[in-house]
């Protein structure tokens, strides 16, 4: 895989198509941007031109982006224009390739058309964007693209108050009041002595254990302190068994509500945990308890307003608070599991890891910024094992994105496992080295490069609070362990889950070594 990444621009002849430019006039710096892609078709001098552009302008030259635009503006030019490169084959077996190994999948399509490629996915006709080009000309483009492309089972079950199902200035409000009631400053704050003592009851109990099973429990860790944080309600096991088999359902493959369907099964536990929930608020609420600490974040979101400024159902926050919670969980237990799982294999990382956190306090949210070196383990993590691919939207009218037409009625899909892997911007992309993002901070990255947890409107909001929360169990977990390793039953079976979220398997065991 790294020797196709590495292989000089252009080798692999695309259709000809008119260039997209850059708006300084210079060629983009990465080396999978459509601008390098495109160049090829006018003279066999361009790739040796834009490898050399790299080290003599290469900091002025990265901030370049082609225009791009969508082609409701300009329908003449866009109808002129080729459609992206890309043999989009039998949905079934494409479906079963990608299942198989999402990443090989999409380096294969890079390696054969470049960094935007048409492709089936999930028997839809899809375009796949990456580079700095095309996912700046995804972002420009957004507002021609807001309806959602997800399957029928995901947006029914994700009802119509998850913002993954809006557009426009629902989901515009929708942001600000979850911002506002636990994603934000204030919230943070709040939420710190809770995933304080959260950590250290975790790492307490490994302590005595000495092994543990870093995909289930940190799922159940994940649930259970997310539900705190978010509602201040915890759920006991039936509520995460509600949870699990709603997460389930999402992703089910026949939309019929029957008992015997992931989708039917998914429905019934969604409006389970919703009902149970809504009681609880309204208890709280009849109460007075609503007015405790612990339910801040709660009070916040009850005080929502929808874009009419009407306020939010308690149905609608009990639907929310359910959402917030299952969209949290499993994003956290991938981040912390796959950066338990690579750190096993490399004890300079483990020590370094160790002198940050033994050698500085991290007892605010202006120390925890200050890890540096926690923080490149966290990036490089997103970088080696993203957790997924991008969101998925539906062009609603002929778009135009980095050169190419993509017609209406074409999903389209921003992927960040195209920059992850480009070895331009991160050299030897497929060894784990978090030096490279303390060197070279991910905020300091071109632009449309890095965007671990989505881009433009639907980029996810909880990031800044997933790498706080990992930051400060890191902090702890590197001080009290040497070493960790899988156990002898557990090598080489590491049983991932690749769709949706990337994951280990839940059977996939460690064991810890005390400092």
């Amino acid at each position: 895989m790294e020797a196709v990444l590495r292989r000089s621009i252009g080798l692999v002849p695309l259709p000809p198509h008119p260039p997209a430019r850059a708006s300084n006039g210079t060629v983009a710096r990465l080396n999978f941007t459509q601008t390098h892609w495109q160049s090829w078709q006018f003279s066999v001098c361009a790739p040796v031109v834009a490898l050399a552009s790299f080290s003599s302008r290469s900091s002025r030259v990265a901030r370049g982006r082609c225009r791009v635009h969508a082609a409701a503006s300009n329908k003449t030019v866009a109808n002129k224009l080729s459609l992206p490169p890309g043999k989009p084959g039998n949905a079934f077996l494409d479906l079963l390739k990608y299942v198989k190994d999402p990443d090989g999948f999409i380096a294969t399509q890079v390696k054969n058309y470049g960094p935007v490629f048409q492709m089936n996915y999930f028997g839809r006709k899809t375009v796949i964007v990456g580079g700095a080009d095309g996912v700046l000309g995804f972002t420009s483009a957004e507002k021609e693209i807001t309806k959602s492309a997800l399957p029928d089972t995901f947006s029914q079950l994700h009802t119509a108050y998850g913002t993954m199902n809006q557009a426009g200035k629902i989901h515009k409000s929708s942001r600000v009041n979850l911002i506002s009631a636990a994603l934000c400053e204030e919230a943070f704050d709040a939420f710190l002595p809770v995933i304080r003592r959260r950590c250290v009851d975790f790492l307490d109990s490994l302590e005595s254990r000495g092994t543990f099973f870093p995909a289930q429990e940190f799922k159940d860790w994940s649930v259970a302190l997310f539900a705190e944080l978010f509602t201040g309600i915890p759920f006991d096991d039936e509520m995460k068994r509600l949870l699990y088999t709603y997460n389930e359902g999402l992703y089910g493959l026949v939309p019929l509500k029957l008992p015997f369907t992931a989708f039917g099964r998914g429905f019934k536990a969604k409006d389970e945990l919703v009902k149970r929930l809504r009681k609880q608020i309204e208890d709280l609420k009849r109460t007075g308890q609503i007015e405790e600490p612990q339910y801040a974040a709660l009070r916040r979101l009850m005080k929502s307003k929808d874009e009419n400024g009407e306020p939010w159902s308690m149905d609608h926050v009990a639907t929310s608070a359910m959402i917030m919670v299952w969209g949290a969980y499993v994003e956290l237990a991938s981040l912390l599991a796959d950066a338990i799982y690579l750190t096993a294999s490399y004890p300079e990382v483990r020590e370094k890891a160790f002198a940050e956190a033994s050698g500085a306090p991290a007892a605010t949210q202006s120390e925890l910024k200050k890890l540096r070196y926690l923080q490149g383990i966290l990036d490089e993590t997103l970088r080696v094992k993203p957790p997924s691919g991008g969101g998925f939207r539906l062009a609603e009218e002929d778009l135009e994105i980095a050169g190419y037409r993509i017609p209406k009625g074409f999903v389209v899909s921003a992927d960040p496992r195209i920059t992850n892997m480009d070895p331009e911007l991160h050299p030897d992309p497929l060894s784990f080295n978090p030096d490279r993002f303390v060197e070279c901070p991910a905020t300091s990255l071109p632009k449309g490069t890095w965007f671990p947890g989505g881009i433009g409107l639907h980029g996810c909001p909880g990031i800044p609070l997933a790498m706080l929360i990992s930051k400060v169990f890191l902090a702890d977990f590197v001080q009290r362990f040497k070493n960790w390793q899988p156990t002898s039953a557990s090598k080489g079976k590491e049983g991932w889950v690749t769709i949706p979220i990337r994951i280990l398997g839940d059977k996939y065991e460690m064991e810890v070594t005390k400092r």
